[in-house]
């Protein structure tokens, strides 16, 4: 799994499609590996304790299983600037351009998955091997939306960002945003991540 999505990420004059369409494929064959300790992957800023006890498994009346996981996650002491106001302008790419009330501006661009084309566009997928396609590219996208969280826990006092909706928004950029984990960072992660690390985030609207 981490030599897919390094040569995922990483991508190159050295990429294969065809090696790496094999490698999915070997990978769906295998099934799905169980792992005895249910693990949270971090970020820098953050720090996640599996609660056991609080572990909940429940069946669907379609006949479907649904288990709950519970952290608790802690934002890690970082040094903001006090009176610093940063504001989000989010988007596909850049994925955030983030303008800093002391003049700054910073640019949040995603990794290049275009070397990726080849074998989405192959037609030699099967149906389950581009659903684990679509599952490793949006892993990359997570990371991506970690470095604005990152970036503003250390620099930002409170940030405001525009109330998007999806009323009106196109349609391309509900799915490419859901393919590569942004409308997760729009709608959720962002606003949950400032709120543990107890730095203030406004929604604006957009003037008429």
């Amino acid at each position: 799994m981490t030599a897919l999505y390094q040569a995922l990420r990483n991508g190159g004059d050295h990429f294969d499609p065809v090696r790496f369409a094999c490698q999915l494929k070997a990978a769906v064959c295998a099934g799905r590996q169980s792992d005895r300790q249910p693990r949270l992957i971090s970020g820098t800023t953050y720090q996640a304790t599996f609660l056991p006890d609080a572990l909940s498994l429940r069946r669907t009346l379609r006949n479907h299983w649904v288990i709950g996981l519970t952290f608790h996650t802690q934002a890690q002491p970082q040094l903001s600037r006090p009176g610093v106001q940063v504001g989000l302008d989010l988007g596909l790419d850049p994925i955030s351009a983030s303008y800093i009330s002391t003049g700054e501006t910073h640019f949040f661009r995603p990794v290049d998955l275009r070397h990726l084309h080849k074998v989405r566009d192959s037609g030699n997928l099967t149906e389950s091997t581009r659903l684990f396609f679509q599952h490793l590219i949006c892993a990359p996208g997570r990371t991506n939306t970690e470095r604005v969280i990152d970036f503003l826990q250390t620099r930002a006092s409170v940030v405001f960002a525009e109330r998007l909706s999806h009323r009106g928004m196109s349609t391309h950029f509900i799915c490419k945003g859901r393919d590569l984990a942004l409308q997760d960072f729009h709608f959720s992660a962002l606003s949950q991540s400032l709120a543990a690390s107890r730095i203030p985030f406004r929604h604006v609207s957009r003037s008429a």
